[in-house]
């Protein structure tokens, strides 16, 4: 396992002492505990971190003083400010003003370069004032302004898209996907004219071109502005950090007047953001509501956000032990050892993917994602079930383990305590690591002898490595951008850092510098394709790299474009996501702690359940005081949810209350144990630790790197003689449709002895089998009755005609398609005959399967070393080395020749694949290659359905069986 080298720390504000100055534990006057929060807040300097955390709840501390709140609103804002102040004290998660980071190193006394800049509060505009302040800048200089097309503009030939739009004026999603204009005289007169042109340039060239007034012109093209088609230069802003000095400085070049109201507005951010860079006070929070206000009454919207603000300490660090990295090692390799599972978000997308292209073509990522010109694409695309249900049959062991050691640990009062032994045998139950990557946070304490101990954060884990630095990559300096890319270790192909202008004002995590705005996305010269892995990969054609996408800066996906979603779940496919250890506990009412040395691996919880959604204060604190005394809680614990976390003393009574409130929301309370001896420490302290498996999957980038792509693929209908139906089949009598219904109905009647007709599996949208018959138009009724009768006999519960995407590039032109097709047939034959005669075991079906496939590739190859060669990239799995042991007699039989038994379905096939080896004879070897593990592929599809992971064990048992057949051959020569 690689530990990165450095270290994210995290600290809240303020110190734990002050704690105490917010206790309230015997006085209940509400107005008296209120005005000691307000006064804490002003007397701490706290009154701009929290105007700026939540402006609202400032101005209720305002109406306060000047008039009597209700009861209801009082109570109300004595809990905000109680969870706000705690929050400031306890959670260490990076917001605003309330909390800072700093990186270092694990080493001692290594020194930490990552930000040359020294100042202690970062402040930029925030996207949602950006984004009105640059719609109305491009109204009020717009004759001053040079204009551009979107880089991302593509068309066909009715219509102009662009994959998604930026959103000036509004905080909600509703142009993420395609947009498109009508192509027409005008706008490919704009679009073919715009390459840098002013704006009252263009409006000339259109006005003299089609004879229309400048109002006219001028609406237009602000329409255009407005949807993003067409980019003035102002939005260059958005790719750069100091935003206000970028603007003020352009609209200098620009010959503004320092009257300007824009010009004015940007002075006074950037002369208060200047003001704020290492310190500010009370009197702060004037100037920057006086900022507000102006922003409020010239952009016609109110939001104390002026700024996003990240809160660097450079005196911030710990100073590791090296026995304690090694511990924290230790942890972390464990837990990436627990069962987990690659996201099998794009499953539906590449069935679909491979249907309509296949591996052969290349497809543009913008064109793909248009539902008009490729395949339409969905975010909510995950196979929760499917993944799920792996997930559940991965963990059973080590569950039924953790299970073992709670119940002794409950019933003995004690912790759960692993060893070094108990470590292994977690790893021996759990899966090889492979691709595992995460980011885990450790609150950091000190005990009474001043040695450190490590409570892991389970829960707020990240989705891959290095991603809790992407919030802060525009602080950094380029040095240490270069250390975050090497880091996790090279998997065979490049990685490439995918940037681009996110079309949300919400989506503000997503920051650049100005070195990483150089990094922007080529998209137009974007090509996805499919590999032989079955993974989806990029090509640049520009410069014709392969590489796999890397999204570095932590974008919310509930936002970002249908573009970037899809980039990010390419970039998943090669990331196994980490899976809690809580997953792998007992839902108990109570769960002991799991300790390791000094590291805490999991605290002491307890799960409160609102069964009766108790309403009623008294009523709730009698059940939770009983509860207390039943389950032992202690008196001081939080109260979590997600990355949620409130501090909760039960001697304080507005603790009760907030308590109380957080019961009524939620279905279960959570309950988590605070931080040994915290009380006793100076600060909360979290520090984030990055973590990669060392083993990883090994990708050919030769392999996947295909040069012939893109070649003519046909589209064929009923009317070209096709026949291509959709099967939705009823899973209980998919062995009776594809036995005896297709060998009666199909493959033995009369009525279709001269056409071609096959079946193949598929698992798009939903499971079901293609039917394709070769037919002369007038024998369409006759089809229509058997699909009829597989209705009404409940073998399928639909069918849907579709084209044949006929894959005639992929195996090698006209003449041989038509072959395979035939040898389609007879493998369908095969398979349907197979079904309708036996009653068969799991044995008997896998010695059917591997001899299918010898006797495909005795056809189609001269000699044992050729058939190796042809399964070489199959990989042996020391798993299943002992498996194949149990059947290698058998097997080794089949390839010997001793096959008798199935003569009678082998000997359907021989025509067509003498046929089909003639036709090969002439082909090159890494064609022919290809073209044969594709029909063996497609036997397996017919014989034994969509399970890749079945298949290719399948294929190993054939591979490790021919391997040795040749080395007993080779032996039994050079011994005779």
């Amino acid at each position: 396992m690689h530990l990165f080298k450095w270290y994210m720390i995290r600290e809240p504000i303020l110190e734990i002492n002050k704690l105490e100055d917010i206790q309230e534990r015997r006085d209940n006057n509400e107005d008296k505990y209120l005005n000691k929060l307000i006064d804490f807040i002003f007397d701490n300097e706290l009154a701009l971190p929290l105007y700026h955390a939540n402006s609202n709840l400032f101005n209720m501390i305002n109406n306060y003083k000047r008039k009597e709140l209700s009861k209801k609103k009082k109570k109300n804002l004595i809990l905000s400010l109680y969870n706000y102040i705690t929050r400031m004290i306890f959670r260490a998660t990076p917001f605003g003003f309330m909390s800072s980071i700093n990186i270092g190193s694990i080493k001692p006394n290594e020194m930490t370069v990552w930000n040359n800049d020294t100042q202690k509060y970062n402040l930029d505009l925030d996207n949602r004032v950006l984004y009105p302040l640059l719609k109305n800048l491009n109204k009020d200089i717009k004759n001053k302004i040079y204009l551009r097309k979107n880089y991302y503009i593509y068309k066909d030939y009715t219509h102009y898209y662009i994959p998604y739009q930026l959103n000036f004026d509004k905080l909600i999603v509703n142009a993420n996907n395609n947009i498109n204009i009508e192509r027409n005289e005008l706008s490919d007169f704009i679009f073919s004219n715009l390459d840098s042109i002013l704006y009252v340039d263009l409006v000339d060239l259109i006005k003299t071109k089609f004879n229309v007034d400048s109002k006219t012109v001028e609406n237009y093209l602000d329409k255009l502005i407005q949807e993003n088609f067409i980019i003035s230069e102002l939005e260059e802003v958005i790719n750069h950090k100091n935003k206000d000095i970028y603007l003020i400085n352009f609209l200098e070049k620009k010959g503004v007047s320092p009257t300007n109201k824009y010009y004015q507005m940007l002075k006074s951010v950037y002369q208060f953001r200047v003001s704020l860079k290492n310190n500010y006070n009370n009197k702060s929070l004037n100037q920057l509501m006086k900022i507000n206000e102006t922003f409020k009454k010239t952009l016609g919207f109110d939001s104390s956000n002026i700024f996003k603000v990240d809160f660097v300490n450079k005196y911030s660090e710990i100073n590791f032990k090296e026995k304690d990295i090694q511990n924290i090692k230790k942890v972390i390799n464990m837990l990436l050892h627990l069962p987990e599972n690659y996201a099998d978000y794009l499953t539906n997308y590449k069935s679909e993917f491979s249907e309509i292209y296949g591996q052969d073509e290349y497809k543009n990522i913008l064109e793909l994602l248009n539902k008009n010109l490729g395949i339409e694409y969905t975010i909510d695309n995950k196979d929760n079930e499917k993944f799920k249900e792996n997930i559940q049959k991965s963990k059973k062991n080590i569950y039924s383990l953790f299970s073992e050691w709670e119940y002794k640990a409950i019933s003995e009062n004690q912790d759960i305590v692993l060893t070094d032994e108990k470590i292994q045998s977690i790893k021996s139950l759990g899966e090889p690591p492979v691709d595992a990557s995460v980011d885990m946070i450790f609150t950091v304490t000190q005990n009474e002898n001043s040695e450190y101990i490590y409570h892991l954060n389970d829960e707020l884990t990240s989705a891959k490595v290095t991603d809790m630095y992407g919030r802060f990559r525009y602080l950094m300096n380029e040095d240490f951008e270069k250390a975050l890319n090497k880091f996790p270790h090279d998997i065979g192909i490049q990685k490439v850092n995918s940037n681009y202008k996110h079309p949300n004002p919400l989506i503000q995590n997503v920051k650049n510098s100005d070195y990483l705005s150089s990094y922007s996305s080529d998209f137009k010269n974007y090509f996805v394709f499919l590999g032989n892995d079955l993974n989806f990969y990029l090509k640049n054609k520009k410069d014709e790299t392969i590489f796999i996408p890397k999204i570095s800066d932590m974008h919310n996906t509930d936002y970002s474009p249908y573009i970037i979603d899809f980039l990010s779940k390419i970039e998943k496919q090669f990331i196994k996501e980490y899976w809690s250890i809580e997953n792998y506990k007992s839902s108990f009412v109570f769960s002991p702690r799991i300790v390791y040395k000094n590291i805490v691996i999991s605290p002491k919880k307890w799960k409160l359940t609102n069964f009766d959604k108790m309403d009623n204060y008294e009523n709730f604190k009698k059940l939770f005081f009983e509860k207390k005394v039943e389950l032992s809680i202690p008196d001081q614990f939080y109260i979590i949810n997600a990355d949620l976390k409130i501090y909760i003393d039960t001697q304080n009574t507005w603790c009760l209350e907030l308590l109380f409130k957080e019961f009524k929301k939620n279905e279960h309370l959570n309950i988590i144990e605070v931080e040994s001896n915290l009380l006793n420490n100076k600060k909360i302290k979290e520090v984030v630790f990055s973590a990669k498996s060392d083993i990883c999957q090994s990708i050919n980038i030769y392999e996947e790197n295909k040069n012939n792509i893109n070649l003519p693929k046909e589209i064929l209908y009923i009317t070209d003689g096709w026949l291509s139906v959709n099967l939705y089949y009823n899973e209980n009598n998919i062995s009776k449709l594809i036995g005896d219904f297709f060998y009666r109905k199909l493959f033995e009647n009369e009525i279709f002895k001269n056409s071609i007709k096959y079946f193949i599996r598929y698992i798009d949208d939903k499971k079901h089998i293609r039917l394709r018959i070769k037919i002369n138009i007038d024998e369409i009724n006759k089809v229509a009755k058997i699909l009829k009768e597989m209705v009404d006999i409940n073998y399928i519960k639909s069918y849907k005609i579709v084209p044949y995407y006929r894959e005639t590039a992929r195996y090698g032109g006209k003449e041989i398609i038509d072959i395979v097709e035939e040898c389609f047939e007879k493998d369908s034959k095969i398979v349907s005959k197979y079904y309708a005669d036996k009653n068969f075991s799991s044995d008997d079906a896998l010695y059917f399967n591997i001899t299918n496939i010898v006797d495909i590739l005795s056809y189609l190859t001269n000699s044992i070393d050729a058939q190796i060669d042809i399964l070489s990239d199959i990989s042996h799995k020391k798993e299943n080395k002992k498996i194949y042991r149990k059947y290698k007699n058998n097997l080794m039989k089949i390839v010997e020749g001793d096959v008798n038994k199935y003569n009678i379905y082998l000997n359907l096939r021989k025509y067509a694949y003498s046929k089909l080896k003639f036709v090969l004879s002439d082909k090159k070897i890494n064609d022919k290659k290809d073209i044969i593990l594709s029909i063996v592929h497609m036997f397996n599809n017919r014989f034994i359905g969509t399970d890749r992971k079945y298949e290719e064990f399948v294929m190993e048992l054939l591979s490790r069986t021919l391997i040795d057949y040749k080395n007993k051959k080779e032996h039994i020569c050079n011994n005779s």
